[in-house]
């Protein structure tokens, strides 16, 4: 949740909106019942506590550092699969630099 709509308990509607988005970008979605075929939080916490989805926490001068590196790394390698993986890791970075930004922005009401 951003910084600009403030916080809101675990148990509300917005929370459990947020991680339903979430876990539908990573894939997870409910297989049945009302939010069959959207994103399932029980799934995405899941995976968070299992280790198959992993958090990066980085302060903003390593995050660009580490999104620059990853790319300039990404075109240098023959393996294409490796060097997509690192471009995706790019990519996820710079998406959460992105939101970060813009929750800042919101917050300040810029």
């Amino acid at each position: 949740m951003s910084a600009g709509r403030g916080f809101q308990p675990v148990t509300s509607a917005a929370m459990q909106a947020a991680l339903r988005r979430v876990a539908e970008r990573h894939g997870y979605l409910a297989m049945r019942g009302p939010h069959a075929g959207k994103g399932n939080p029980s799934a995405l916490i899941q995976a968070l506590d299992s280790g198959k989805i992993a958090t990066v926490l980085m302060a903003d001068e390593e995050r660009r550092a580490a999104i620059n590196e990853l790319r300039r790394h990404a075109a240098t390698l023959e393996d294409v699969a490796l060097a997509d993986a690192l471009r995706n890791l790019a990519s996820q970075l710079a998406d959460a630099a992105a939101a970060e930004d813009d929750d800042i922005a919101e917050f300040y009401g810029a």
